[in-house]
């Protein structure tokens, strides 16, 4: 999100919100990201799901970004943290245990 907010966010047409401060210290791992107030939007939410048209809304804004990054990143943003760093395995099992359901319903959206 630092990284995100810091050097990639103003390249990309990307619905975001306004970021006013974004840190990392990387020694420790630990990170601040303040950003504008977003009370008034609809949060998702993992166990009920999205729908067709809410799916469709979040590929056609995230299309921008991995558009222009793709194969890219790793050069660009050698600091971006990895799914294979120390920060991140926590939370591994939360994302294994949702990628399969969530595969199969992108797969049937697409097609």
């Amino acid at each position: 999100e630092v990284i995100f907010f810091n050097d990639v966010s103003s390249q990309v047409a990307t619905p975001q919100p306004d970021c006013y401060f974004a840190a990392m210290n990387y020694d420790l791992g630990s990170n601040v990201v303040v950003l504008e107030d977003l009370n008034a939007y609809r949060a998702g939410d993992q166990v009920k799901g999205a729908t067709v048209d809410e799916v469709k809304m979040v590929i056609d804004s995230i299309v921008p970004l991995h558009a222009k990054f793709w194969n890219k990143a790793a050069d660009q943003f050698p600091n971006m943290m990895r799914i294979d760093t120390s920060y991140i395995v926590p939370f591994a099992p939360s994302v294994q245990g949702t990628w399969g359901a969530s595969t199969g319903q992108l797969w049937l959206l697409l097609c």
